[in-house]
């Protein structure tokens, strides 16, 4: 049984909160949950970090070259 407390736990981690029925449905049927990060870079969205920083850096060389950056 999942307690209240765990619920509040995993809700504070970012992860979209779930009823005790749906972790205990989860359970039941071997459904495991293993959040992803993600890295945004603008309206860009990466799940590898090295790929969101060449991007970052592209912007900012754009930036750069087009005279916006202050």
């Amino acid at each position: 049984m999942i307690t209240n407390q765990e619920l509040e736990y995993r809700s504070g981690l970012g992860l979209t909160s779930l009823t005790e029925a749906e972790v205990t449905e989860m359970v039941k049927l071997g459904i495991t949950r293993r959040p992803i990060d993600s890295f945004c870079v603008g309206a860009f969205r990466y799940s590898n970090l090295n790929d969101a920083i060449a991007q970052a850096k592209r912007q900012l060389s754009d930036q750069v070259q087009n005279g916006s950056w202050a």
